[in-house]
């Protein structure tokens, strides 16, 4: 990188299937006028692990000296970090689900607003199929896996909320009806917690990061088996 917010190689490529390549200057508008469909998936966790540095650039104006400031304290673009790599591992490494982001729309109708307008999107972070199996997959980043109320630990009780509205929502398909799985980083204490809830099931896990990448592999392959 030779000056901020651009990209210069550092020699010319002789490959002429580059010929095309030209430097740009880096924008959130560059960033946002990319495309991710699937055919190209395999672009997402790239491509915001590389915003996630972009944003994270602060630039002394007086000097023009770059240095980035700590992203891991941003709890917003770490959850999108996060929720990137899931996606990308349970796409990469389980082979037999199938995942994607899905919009889900409400089971509702209304006199007052017939398209259902004023309603907030439902899009899921995963959504996850395999052979007789549907589950719908919120990845989640907190500083403290739990939330306190009165000094007792409980869970996030929004997440459960939003997990509880895509359940009751999504349709089924072929007699399947979803299951909710939301995955924590591993802060405090392992979580693995399971419930039925108006007869639809959530489960709660963490993950590890901190652990070997052999066993972080290890553990999502086991929660997604």
């Amino acid at each position: 990188m030779t000056k901020c917010g651009s990209i210069r190689p550092e020699a010319p490529s002789q490959d002429p299937r580059h010929s095309e390549i030209r430097e740009i200057r880096l924008s959130r508008k560059a960033f946002d006028s990319v495309r991710v469909t699937s055919n190209n998936l395999f672009y997402r966790f790239l491509l915001s692990t590389c915003r996630l540095v972009f944003d994270s650039l602060l630039v002394d104006e007086a000097t023009g000296k770059v240095r980035f400031r700590d992203f891991t304290r941003d709890e917003d673009k770490m959850a999108g970090l996060f929720q990137s790599f899931l996606f990308n591992f349970i796409a990469r490494e389980c082979a037999e689900w199938t995942v994607k982001s899905e919009n889900i729309g409400w089971q509702a109708v209304s006199s007052t607003d017939p398209n259902l307008q004023l309603l907030p999107r439902m899009q899921t972070d995963i959504s996850a199929r395999r052979s007789g199996e549907y589950r719908i997959i919120d990845a989640k980043y907190y500083r403290r896996t739990l939330s306190s109320y009165f000094d007792i630990d409980k869970l996030h009780s929004g997440n459960l909320y939003q997990m509880g509205s895509y359940l009751m929502n999504a349709k089924t398909i072929g007699g399947i009806q979803a299951d909710g799985m939301l995955i924590y980083p591993k802060v405090d204490r392992d979580l693995r917690e399971k419930y039925e809830i108006l007869g639809r099931n959530i489960s709660v896990f963490t993950v590890d990061l901190n652990a070997p990448w052999q066993s972080i592999a290890q553990e999502l392959r086991a929660l997604m088996a």
